[in-house]
């Protein structure tokens, strides 16, 4: 696994280019710049560059509409969510939606009407 001092530009884009097949770049922090909250979709293009596919794995971030989370998506495709975040999605609709365990909205329907 190799750092990278920026999160853009050329330094970062000779690296990306000298990664080994399955090697791991780390970014700099996307929060230096201002570009990452405003969305902005040319900062966003240049993200998704350096990249193949998008997994957002990050569950406490996955709302914001900023260019690393939602921006870059734009350009990258595949963009899935990843593991952890599909598995606190399916936790959190099984606490808020009653019909997530067991039965089907329609038999809940029936139960809910017949009271």
């Amino acid at each position: 696994m190799q750092k990278a001092e920026d999160v853009i530009g050329p330094e970062v884009e000779k690296l990306v280019d000298a990664l080994p097949i399955g090697g791991v770049l780390l970014l700099e922090n996307v929060r230096f710049y201002k570009e990452e909250e405003k969305n902005d979709p040319e900062f966003a293009q240049k993200l998704a560059s350096l990249a193949d596919l998008y997994v957002n794995d990050a569950f406490g971030t996955a709302h914001r509409a900023h260019a690393s989370t939602e921006g870059v998506t734009k350009f990258l495709k595949p963009s899935v969510a990843g593991f952890l975040l599909q598995k606190v999605i399916f936790l959190f609709l099984c606490l808020h939606v009653p019909f997530c365990n067991s039965g089907t909205m329609k038999d809940r329907n029936k139960e809910k009407n017949a009271t």
